[in-house]
């Protein structure tokens, strides 16, 4: 008689989704949430709460910014010139690497595009920067938060993990972000 795994174990080393540890290949559970596989430490394994969590080695390829400050997220930034909105997302991969992926088009059916290393610089300036009075929730932003709830406002949808942000009785409603994907922000 065999028995069913109660998970799916992760084949690659990866970035905890619950305390941002370190997650061992063939050491995790992994699972499609949101479109998007996740892996987490298995129960019990994750670090306590408050403490730090130890982050992966850091690879970060030549001539590159260090994305790891930035939260994964999508992201609104004016362009360059000021005139135009630019929609970004970072992504990360395996082995804690993170990407930054240009949006082109609408949620659903995004297109995405590379970012240079010279404007992923800027743009990075630009997302740590960046400032927005948030109408409904009545309050100034500042930051990686400011960017992202901006894409939040004109989506609907919460930046992080794209779930719809559409009724006010929703617990991430007025803040913008989800109750879980706002901590990445912290």
């Amino acid at each position: 008689m065999t028995t069913a795994l109660a998970h799916r174990p992760n084949a690659y080393a990866a970035t905890c989704g619950s305390c941002r540890g370190p997650v061992s290949a063939q050491a995790g559970a992994l699972t499609k949430e949101f479109g998007a596989w996740v892996v987490r430490h298995l129960p019990g394994q994750c670090a306590p709460a408050g403490s730090p969590a130890i982050a992966p080695a850091k690879t970060v390829r030549a001539g590159y910014p260090d994305l790891q400050a930035l939260p994964i997220s999508k992201f609104i930034v004016d362009d360059l010139s000021g005139g135009r909105k630019v929609h970004l997302e970072i992504v990360e991969r395996r082995g804690g690497r993170r990407y930054m992926n240009l949006l082109i088009g609408a949620p659903g059916d995004w297109t995405r595009g590379r970012v240079s290393a010279g404007l992923q610089a800027l743009y990075v300036a630009k997302i740590q920067s960046a400032s927005y009075y948030d109408e409904i929730g009545a309050r100034q932003v500042e930051g990686p938060e400011a960017a992202a709830l901006r894409f939040s406002r004109e989506h609907k949808c919460c930046a992080a993990c794209m779930s719809p942000l559409s009724d006010e009785s929703q617990p991430g409603y007025k803040r913008g972000l989800g109750p879980v994907c706002v901590t990445r922000f912290a």
